[in-house]
């Protein structure tokens, strides 16, 4: 297999399309799932019921049930 571009601009040689698959084995005190996200324009949508106060996106209930948040979790 010849190079790819993605190897040829590595200054750090990191990228190598012929090593294989490896498997290993730890113990971890944590997983992180950063799945990112889109913030959603409520103003767009007016079938949602976002001009009443009561109604909030997914990313404002998470802000208030989090410890740092202004609600203090």
């Amino acid at each position: 297999m010849g190079s790819s571009l993605c190897e040829v601009v590595c200054e750090a040689g990191a990228i190598n399309f012929e090593e294989g698959d490896e498997e290993i084995e730890l113990e971890a005190g944590a997983i992180i799932a950063a799945t990112g996200y889109d913030l959603f324009d409520t103003s767009s949508e007016p079938n949602y019921g976002y001009e009443y106060v009561e109604v909030i996106t997914g990313l404002e209930f998470e802000r208030l049930c989090n410890a740092s948040g202004p609600t203090v979790g």
